[in-house]
């Protein structure tokens, strides 16, 4: 997940990544894939959002759904 993610950030420049649903459910998960998205980017990124802790930088970038396992049905809602 954390190579992902990193790919997420250096193909697209996105300016979220939500991850939810089965596993993603167990915040402990969160902490591990920012810090192996950081490794995997070992500082080409330069912006705060990547570099720096909290809600407005890493914290803030790569969060959990607020739909939970209802994520995918949302989406499907949502399309429909």
């Amino acid at each position: 997940l954390g190579a992902l993610c990193a790919t997420l950030c250096a193909l697209l420049s996105v300016e979220r990544i939500v991850l939810g649903g089965g596993v993603m459910l167990r915040e402990s998960l969160f902490p591990k894939v920012r810090k192996s998205m950081r490794t995997i980017l070992n500082g080409y990124i330069q912006h705060p959002r990547v570099t720096e802790d909290g809600p407005s930088g890493i914290d803030g970038y790569i969060v959990p759904s607020v739909r939970g396992n209802d994520a995918g049905l949302w989406g499907a809602l949502a399309l429909a």
